[in-house]
């Protein structure tokens, strides 16, 4: 029935994978991009980064 509308739940639930992926590497980015410029203001060597 659901694909007869056009709805495909295998489909839907790849794109939710998708989309959550993209939303925890976004994430992961953001910190990251927050410490690393905590770091440098602190004046921090490049070896602790």
């Amino acid at each position: 029935m659901e694909l007869a509308d056009s709805f495909d739940p295998v489909e839907q639930k790849r794109q939710k994978q998708l989309d959550a992926e993209l939303a925890a590497k976004t994430t992961f980015e953001l910190v990251a991009n927050e410490y690393i410029e905590k770091i440098e203001r602190e004046g921090k060597s490049a070896a602790t980064l």
